[in-house]
């Protein structure tokens, strides 16, 4: 598994502007500079992730959280509740375009193009320490992470249904 943890708020995808170069003579598209920027940071915090590794093969599986940041404007009150997770982000930037910024800046180094990914979790939360927390696994991995949980809850019914019976029978 791979962990990346990009620093700062987040930053969204900005949709590149077309204009006329008369030089060239026709239409190009200009990617904006702060997502040039912000994807340049996350190709290099991906390629310290993998040490030199060769980009994934196969299906992916992505789980994203974005940490926005607490307005310091807010009361108190308000401020306590987005700390402990009782309040959410419901502001901009989009976490669809978060998510498009990261896959797009680690195409070539984390997988080989991000049409691998099969399984895309995408969560938004407030912290004093803003920053977007991604884990990068095979499907094999999550299939067996998967099979596991199946069965902590399958001995978890197992024990409630073997306690339940006991204390029945101890009751007659």
């Amino acid at each position: 598994m791979i962990h990346i943890v990009i620093p700062g708020p987040p930053v969204a995808k900005a949709r590149a502007r077309i204009s006329y170069r008369s030089s060239l003579g026709k239409y190009v598209g200009v990617t904006p500079a702060k997502t040039r920027e912000a994807e340049g940071e996350v190709g290099w915090l991906a390629r310290e992730a993998m040490q030199g590794s060769e980009p994934m093969t196969g299906a992916v599986c992505v789980e994203m959280a974005i940490y926005y940041p607490i307005p310091k404007s807010w009361p108190k009150k308000r401020q306590e509740e987005a700390r402990s997770k009782r309040l959410r982000p419901t502001v901009r930037p989009d976490i669809d375009n978060i998510a498009k910024l990261f896959k797009d800046a680690v195409n070539g180094i984390l997988w080989k193009d991000d049409s691998q990914v099969v399984d895309l979790h995408v969560r938004k939360w407030y912290s004093d320490s803003p920053r977007t927390e991604v884990k990068v696994y095979s499907e094999e991995v999550e299939y067996a992470r998967q099979k596991e949980i199946l069965k902590d809850i399958r001995a978890q019914e197992w024990y409630k249904e073997s306690s339940n019976g006991t204390q029945a029978e101890s009751g007659k």
